[in-house]
């Protein structure tokens, strides 16, 4: 069994899922024998606030493209080395620093429930990957995470799909597959399939390397 450790947080006001969104995630990755050990914190106003402003909207552009990210060397090195960054979308805006600034190179997935985003995504999560030195973060936006599992009767939400991307992989146009990018209206194309192309490349991603040198139990 490999544990893949979450430190998950959410912010003043947003209605806690956790604890659904990853039994379903659980049954998803089932054929990779993984599972979630979940490091939850909750927000306070006024932290929500220093983060995303008085909207209560995340951003996710007009950040730099191109950036110096001083990463650190290990939990026990206070010595931090400055590392060259590139995303051409500008999505590491101030709020989105302000909320995984102490997140990064502690291995693991990190994820952010946050009430909304700015602009809004079809998809209604974002996962934030630039190479492989800063660690996946996934941002939830859970006006559209409710919506949706309201709408497949829990059977889809947006927490699976964005774990994919954090294993690197990309979106896809065939429908009723965990990693169809846009779901319809209806929901009828909301499924939770793998191939097994997709299992192999989470069996060989870099993030799977880490967790299961030191997160897999006998």
């Amino acid at each position: 069994m490999v544990f893949v450790d979450s430190w998950v947080t959410i912010v003043d006001g947003v209605q806690d899922t956790v604890a659904q969104d990853f039994q379903r995630a659980t049954r998803v990755f089932a054929a990779l024998s993984m599972d979630f050990r979940i490091s939850k914190f909750i927000l306070t106003r006024d932290q929500t606030r220093a983060i995303l402003g008085s909207d209560g909207k995340l951003a996710l552009t007009g950040g730099p493209t191109q950036f110096t990210h001083n990463l650190p060397i290990g939990a026990a090195n206070s010595r931090e080395i400055p590392q060259p960054v590139s995303d051409q979308n500008g999505r590491f805006t101030q709020e989105v620093w302000a909320a995984i600034r102490d997140w990064t190179d502690i291995g693991g997935l990190h994820i952010f429930y946050v009430p909304d985003f700015d602009p809004p995504t079809g998809e209604g999560g974002i996962t934030l990957r630039v190479g492989d030195e800063i660690d996946p973060i996934i941002f939830v936006n859970q006006t559209a995470n409710l919506d949706m599992v309201r709408n497949t009767r829990g059977r889809r939400g947006v927490l699976e799909h964005e774990i994919g991307h954090a294993f690197g992989l990309p979106d896809v146009s065939r429908a009723n597959v965990l990693m169809t990018g846009i779901i319809s209206s209806d929901a009828s194309d909301a499924g939770t399939a793998l191939s097994h192309a997709e299992l192999d490349t989470i069996r060989s991603s870099r993030l799977l390397d880490v967790v299961t040198t030191w997160g897999q139990r006998q």
